[in-house]
Parts: C-alpha cells; sequence; structure tokens
C-alpha cells in the first residue's frame, strides 16, 4: 500500500522537526511525508521548511484545527495516490515496524477503514497506556486506559474510535465517509469519523502488537482549550448521533461541573465549562480559541 503520513504544526516547529525527522529515518516505508502548519504565529513555517525539505509543507492561513488542518493533508495526499494516511501528533513517534504492523491490517481485513496502535502516554514520572476510544455520547473519560499492556492479546480490537494521536486512515474508506467535520475544531473529531465510517460498514480497530509513544502535553492554555471543546464538542456529537436527551444529560454534568470548579476557588476552568455549556447548547461550533483565552 502506498503510505502518507499527516503532520500538524501549530506554533511548535521543534517538535514538528523532531517528528518529521524520526519519520525520515525509516528504510522500508519511505512514506510521502505532508506538514500542515496551522497558521503559526511564530514562524514556525519557515523553520520547517528550512530544516524538513523533503517533508511536504502546507501554508494554512488560518488555524483549522485537527480536522481542518488534517482535511488539507488529507487531500493532497490522495490526489498523490496514497492508500493509507497515517495521521501523527508533532509530539508523537511511532517505528516504523509498528506502522508496518498497521499496514499487514488493513491488507488482511478488507472492512479495516481506521486501525490505530496503543499508545504509551507518558505523564510526568507515569507510564500508562491508551487502548482506543469508547462511545463519547455517555462518559467523559472516553480513553480505555491500562498501568501495563494485557499480557496476552488478540491481533486486534474493536472500538468506537481511534484516538487521533496515531491513526492509519484507509484512503478507500473517504470515497463513502466525508473528511472530518471541521466544527469539532479540537477533540472529538475522531470519534465522529469512525461513527459515521461503522454506519457505512467500516470498522475502528486498534492492534495491541503496535505501540505508538506520545508525551502528554502540560500547560494552562491547553488544559483551557481541552477543557472547553472536550465538553462543548459533546454537544455537537450528540446532535448528529444520539437521542436529543443526551443534550439534558451533558447540560447537567457541565451545570455540576461548573460548580464544583468554583467551590474548589478554580475561576478559570468554571468559566471555560460555563462557556463550553453555552456554546453546546446553542450550537456555537468551530474555532472559540479567542473566547476560550479571553473571555
Amino acid at each position: 500500500m502506498k503510505l502518507a503520513v499527516a503532520i500538524l504544526n501549530w506554533n511548535s516547529a521543534d517538535d514538528t522537526v523532531s517528528c518529521v525527522r524520526n519519520v525520515s529515518t525509516w528504510r522500508n516505508l519511505h512514506p510521502h511525508i505532508w506538514v500542515v502548519d496551522n497558521g503559526s504565529q511564530d514562524g514556525s513555517a519557515a523553520g520547517i521548511a528550512e530544516h524538513c525539505p523533503a517533508a511536504r509543507l502546507i501554508r494554512s492561513e488560518t488555524n483549522r484545527g485537527f480536522g481542518g488542518g488534517n482535511n488539507l493533508a488529507i487531500a493532497a495526499a490522495r490526489r498523490q495516490g496514497a492508500d493509507a494516511i497515517l495521521l501523527l501528533n508533532n509530539d508523537a513517534s511511532i517505528r516504523e515496524d509498528d506502522v508496518a504492523t498497521l499496514l499487514a491490517v488493513l491488507e488482511k481485513r478488507p472492512a479495516a477503514g481506521i486501525v490505530g496502535p496503543f499508545i504509551r502516554q507518558r505523564d510526568g514520572d507515569r507510564t500508562y497506556y491508551s487502548l482506543g476510544g469508547r462511545n463519547i455520547v455517555g462518559d467523559y473519560d472516553t480513553h480505555i486506559v491500562s498501568d501495563r499492556l494485557p499480557d496476552v492479546h488478540p491481533p486486534f480490537i474493536a472500538v468506537d474510535y481511534v484516538p487521533g494521536t496515531a491513526a492509519l486512515v484507509r484512503s478507500a474508506m473517504l470515497d463513502s465517509v466525508e473528511p472530518f467535520d471541521e466544527n469539532y475544531f479540537f477533540s472529538g473529531e475522531m470519534a465522529d469519523l469512525c461513527e459515521r465510517a461503522r454506519v457505512k460498514g467500516w470498522e475502528a480497530l486498534v492492534v495491541p502488537s503496535a505501540i505508538a509513544d506520545h508525551r502528554d502535553a502540560a500547560g494552562a492554555l491547553r488544559d483551557s482549550l481541552y477543557a472547553y471543546y472536550s465538553i462543548r464538542n459533546r454537544f455537537l456529537f450528540v446532535r448528529k448521533h444520539a437521542s436529543r436527551w443526551y443534550l439534558l444529560l451533558w447540560s447537567a454534568r457541565c451545570v455540576r461541573i461548573v460548580f464544583r470548579h468554583l467551590r474548589r476557588g478554580q475561576l478559570n476552568a468554571a468559566r471555560c465549562y460555563w462557556l463550553a455549556f453555552l456554546d453546546g447548547i446553542t450550537g456555537r461550533f468551530g474555532n472559540q480559541h479567542a473566547r476560550v483565552q479571553h473571555g
């Protein structure tokens, strides 16, 4: 299968350059590497162009989010004949042999639309594993996690969604399933894509024998953005895929979360969750970075 790799950059050229260089060391797969600069304001695009001449750089004038940025790379890769596109976070890494394992699953299982590895997460001194994702309608914590790898495992496991940290997408699947919904912007896009693919008969699988490494990104800004989008986008997902009664469930949860943070004196977190509730219930989706950052 002809492989492409899609990597997004947003004001983090060092991570992106390191990620591209890791992929460039592969000896057998030789994928086309597509880097999308998502409207960076720190000169990232110029640095990537200088240090990663082998990568095909797409410059977006605006930040199109996870879905929008990857849609640009996917469209370009498909025009160049890619049979599979590996979506790879710029703060993640995966060995060539593990990618080959994912490709083998696509080749042997025609119904597989999206496959991913187990993801080894590093959060300070803690190491744990993300084993795929559950349906995001019912629960807040939908990542299936374990402190260690299972001793015995099947060749693949069906999941509700494959995390976007590292996910191999079959190009042919996108003939029947529209690409990422850019209204999510950040968080929930993979769950939405996998759900729409499932309706069309495609499987979302994780492969225990393939491992990717990912370090958790910390910081007040990212925490605020994740708090906002992870809740707000539940409302979008429910509108598209579930009973509207779940809007009441998430409304009640939002109010409870807001009051919990207020009692703890965590005013910024409470504000982010309150904005998420207001925008989710009124249908204000897409990029809301400015509102989250500045109120």
